[in-house]
């Protein structure tokens, strides 16, 4: 239960992020921002798979001098759920996903800024039992929480 109300949140906070929202659309973004939007629809057959996903990329100069990227998406098939999302620029930046399958549910986060990198990768099992770890360094979740 303690891993679920750790993800609960996360899974939350990505979808809610993937999802589209209101905007004031009558800004104005100048061209020298260079933006450019892409949106994808995977082709499917059927209910039981697909995808969908959304990226921007441009200048942003609020928060920083490069090109910044950035995109989530999802997509289904089989009884699996993966969903993402990323952004940065070379040298920071921000990534996530979420994997949804019949004996797991798994979640990862990773942050880049300037010369710190942390991945954190928390596993739940079917067996109750929680897989953490930090940087590739496996952690004993009971004595996390």
């Amino acid at each position: 239960m303690k891993a679920l109300t750790l993800l609960l949140p996360l899974v939350v906070a990505a979808t809610v992020s993937c999802t589209p929202f209101c905007v004031n659309d009558t800004l104005t973004t100048p061209t020298s921002y260079d933006v450019r939007w892409k949106h994808t629809k995977q082709k499917h057959t059927n209910q039981t798979e697909g995808g969908l996903g959304i990226s921007v990329s441009g200048f942003f100069p609020a928060m920083s001098q490069k090109k910044i990227g950035l995109g989530c998406g999802l997509n289904w098939k089989d009884g699996q759920l993966y969903t993402g999302f990323n952004g940065g620029d070379p040298d920071n930046g921000v990534g996530g996903g979420f994997e949804w399958r019949p004996n797991s549910l798994s979640g990862i986060v990773g942050m880049h800024f300037k010369d710190v990198k942390i991945n954190l990768n928390v596993t739940i099992t079917d067996e109750n039992t929680v897989l953490f770890n930090v940087n590739g360094k496996e952690f004993d979740w009971s004595r996390v929480v």
